[in-house]
Parts: C-alpha cells; structure tokens; sequence
C-alpha cells in the first residue's frame, strides 16, 4: 500500500509541475491502460485517487479549450470515468464541477478541430445515457440549442449523424424537455443542408414512433385535454417534397407513415398534401412540378392504406379523385405529374367502394380502363389524350369554378410606401364637433331657421316647397311637345 501511494503521489507531482507535452504524455499512457476499465477498476488502477486524478483533468480542459488549444485527449480521458460501470460516482463528480456545460460550449466553437466536436459529443451521450435526471441536466445547459446551431452549420456527415444520436437519446424518456427536442428537429427540417434535414426527419420519425401515450395529450389551465402533436409537423413534413434528394424523398416518406398512424396527425397530413394540389390551380401560388407529383403520389398511397371506413371518408371530405384528375387536364404538358395521378388513381381504384365510384363517373369507361388495365403508367399516362378525357374536362371545369367560389378574397396587399405614410399621417381629434351639422340654417334674406327635427317639421317645409306649374303637369300627363326640351 506504501508503493501504490507513492506511486499516485509521483503521477499527480508530475501533472501538476509538467508541461502540455508531459501532461499529455501521462494521458495517452492513461487511455491506453484504461480504457473499458468499471468504477472499482479505475479506483485500483489509479490507487483510490481516481477523484484526484478526474478533477485535474476536468480543470486542464476547461483551460485549454478557452486558449483554443486541442481537447480530444482530454474529453476522452473523462469519458473513460464517465461511462465506466458502476462509476456513477465520477459522473456525479463531473457534473458537479461544471463539465457538462464546459461540453456543450466547446461544440459552438469553430476554431476547435472536428475530432474535438465528436469527442464532446460522446462524452455528453455518455452523460445522457445514465438516465432522465442527466439528460434534463444537458437540455437545462442549452443543449439541444447547441446541437441544432451544430447541426445547422457542419458539413461532415458522421459529425451529423452523432448530433441526431445525441438528440434522439436526450428526447427519449425526457417528457419536460421532449418538447423542445421536436421543435428543434422540426427547425432542421426547413435547414438549408440536405444531410442535415435528412438526419432530422430519420430522428423526428423514431421519437414519434416511441412517443407514449400518455405524452399524446397534456392538460391547459382548466384541466381540458389538448394535443400535443399539432399541424405545424405535417407542414414541415410536407415541404420535403420541394426537395430534389432522392434520399430526402425517402425518408420523407418513411415519416408520412409514421404521421398517419398518430390519430392527432392523419387530417392535418392528408389536407396539407391535398393543398399542394389545390394551390397548383393558382398561377400565383403553384408549386414547383416535381412537388406536385410527388404529393400527388404520397396521396395515393397513404389513403390506399387507410382501413376502408376512413379511407371513403377521406376521398369523400377531400375531394381526392377530382383533384388527382386536375393534373390529367391541366393546359400545360407535364408527364411526371400525369404518370403520379395515374399511379395514385391506380391504387385507389383497387380498393373499390367511393373512390372507384367517383373514377367512373369522372372519367368515363374508356379512359378508366386505360388506367386501371395498364400495367405501365407512363404508358397509361401517354394515352390519356384529349379525345379520351373529352367528358373529363367540363366536370373539371366545373369543380374548379365552384371551388373558386367558395375561396375567401385574399387580403389586400399594402406597399410599404403607402402604409408608412398612413403611420405618419396625423390622427383626428375624437372630441372635435362636425361642422357640417349646425343646430340653425341661414335663410336667403340672412335670418335662421331651425332644423326640423320632427316628421311635422318635415311635412312642414315640404308644404313650404313651390308648387309645379300647371301647364308643365299638363304636358306630363299628356306627353305633349310641351314636357320635351327644344334645340337650339
């Protein structure tokens, strides 16, 4: 026990008297030997001085990432102390220190190099993963704000993928801040790098698919039920579509499937795919076309797939057949969004019951079949011609022109000119008595007269009024040359 003592005295004398080259040295020999090491390991290995030996390593770190200096080493160097079995007690000690947030400042910094970053982000999954009360201790040191300001602005994807990890884990299993989570995830949805929206949409998809119930509904103020799920996820969701990612593509749809099954999402999913459609038909509003085709093709497969009671009711309360049928007659040629409609349209009409009903009478039995006998849409779509869908183009015709009607006028659009100048303008002084509403009028001869207030006073001035003259009353009656104006 003498030898083991001076031997822990001999690694903390020369940590605190070496240099970065020597402290740096003592801890690659560290790594190196004990790495995998449980709790009561470490302590052997280190001669029941593995607290001594965690807390200069933290303090080490917390001076030299503020000097900008490599901290890899050094983050490694904890995790082996903090995702050690049984060593629950050095990450109490971590933790009480200040570490975690020491953690989440380095990756907002972008001098430091990637490895640093990966490092910290494993360090803080080795945080997370010891149970609900550390992951709040992260989120409460701003990290989900820090990992989707990281994910927003990396470019490595495996750096990426271990921030969607990190997110994941801290949302799972943490109700107080698993709200939090999505929000920040459905930010990255809209972010600008394709990998990053990608990775956000895989992780939305698995914290939905193991949301509990329970965490469905929370109580307001007056302890009525309210959804916690809102519309604002099939909105993000849906504007995947603009995007031209084949791998974006997929998991967007990976994460409609998961949208469907959660009772609170399936309207707002289906309505917000069905409003592509609609705003197609507005000049000032289409969306791109490669947009349309693919909503157009998720319509068809997620009300295929619904149980045939809500499938009708779907098809029937949104109208789906005449709208999938606005993209066979548009005046403007487009295949890709005719070859969808032909695709969606095949699926329902393989279920029967409302949306083969409403097929037939739209389309008619010969261009009906073309869709249903085709083995090929491309080919289905190409001869959908114009002698084919001649009674499918009235009915559209008309279906667009009662949906028109029924639109609410858009607000009118104020340039900014016009309305900083209605700001300036000066206010009218409420108490200010009009001028035009004088309690006395001038006569011709200059005195005044009251204002009749009264139907006597009415009847009055009007017995006042001058009488027509005769002759003119005459010539009305008779319709004489004498009611008519002479020319000149």
């Amino acid at each position: 026990m003498v030898a083991a003592a001076k031997q822990l005295n001999a690694f903390l004398r020369n940590w605190d008297k070496g240099t970065r080259g020597a402290r740096t040295k003592q801890l690659e020999e560290f790594v190196l030997r004990c790495t995998d090491m449980t709790g009561p390991q470490l302590e052997d290995s280190l001669e029941n001085g593995a607290s001594l030996v965690l807390t200069r390593i933290s303090a080490w770190l917390r001076l030299s990432y503020a000097l900008g200096h490599s901290v890899a080493l050094q983050l490694q160097a904890i995790t082996i102390f903090v995702a050690a079995s049984s060593g629950q007690r050095y990450l109490a000690e971590f933790v009480e220190v200040g570490g975690v947030a020491t953690v989440i400042e380095i990756l907002s910094l972008p001098q430091l190099p990637e490895a640093d970053k990966r490092q910290a982000m494993r360090l803080l999954m080795s945080v997370a993963s010891a149970g609900r009360h550390y992951k709040e201790i992260v989120c409460d040191g701003d990290g989900v704000e820090a990992l989707e300001s990281f994910m927003n602005a990396s470019k490595s994807e495996e750096l990426l993928e271990d921030a969607r990890d990190l997110l994941v884990t801290i949302g799972r299993g943490n109700p107080r801040f698993s709200t939090d989570v999505h929000r920040a995830l459905l930010r990255l949805l809209k972010s600008e790098n394709a990998v990053a929206q990608r990775l956000a949409c895989a992780g939305l998809r698995t914290l939905l698919k193991v949301l509990p119930t329970s965490q469905l509904y929370t109580k307001d103020e007056h302890g009525q039920p309210q959804p916690v799920l809102h519309a604002g996820y099939c909105e993000a969701a849906v504007g995947l579509l603009n995007s031209f990612n084949l791998q974006l593509l997929y998991e967007a749809g990976q994460l409609f499937s998961v949208l469907l099954a959660t009772e609170q999402l399936e309207e707002p999913l289906l309505r917000n795919l069905l409003g592509v459609l609609i705003d197609a038909t507005d000049p000032k509003r289409s969306p791109p076309l490669h947009m349309q085709a693919s909503a157009a093709r998720a319509l068809g497969q997620l009300v295929a797939s619904l149980p045939p009671e809500r499938r009708e009711r779907a098809v029937v309360e949104l109208c789906l057949v005449p709208w999938l049928c606005t993209l066979l007659t548009r005046e403007s040629y487009s295949p890709e969004c005719q070859k969808a409609a032909v695709q969606a349209m095949q699926l329902l009409g393989l279920c029967d019951g409302k949306p083969l009903e409403q097929m037939q009478a739209l389309l008619g039995p010969r261009a009906l079949g073309l869709i249903m006998d085709s083995s090929d849409a491309v080919h289905a779509a190409l001869g959908l011609n114009a002698d084919v869908l001649s009674t499918l183009h009235p009915q559209i015709d008309a279906f667009l022109a009662v949906h028109r009607r029924s639109l609410k006028p858009e607000p009118l659009h104020m340039p900014d000119s016009m309305a900083a100048l209605l700001d300036k303008a000066p206010a009218a002084a409420p108490d200010a008595a009009p001028d035009a509403a004088p309690d006395a009028m001038a006569d011709g001869d200059g005195t005044s007269k009251p204002i009749a207030d009264d139907d006597a006073g009415i009847a009055d001035v009007a017995a006042e009024a001058p009488a027509p003259a005769p002759a003119a009353d005459e010539a009305a009656a008779t319709g004489g040359d004498a009611a008519q104006p002479k020319l000149a």
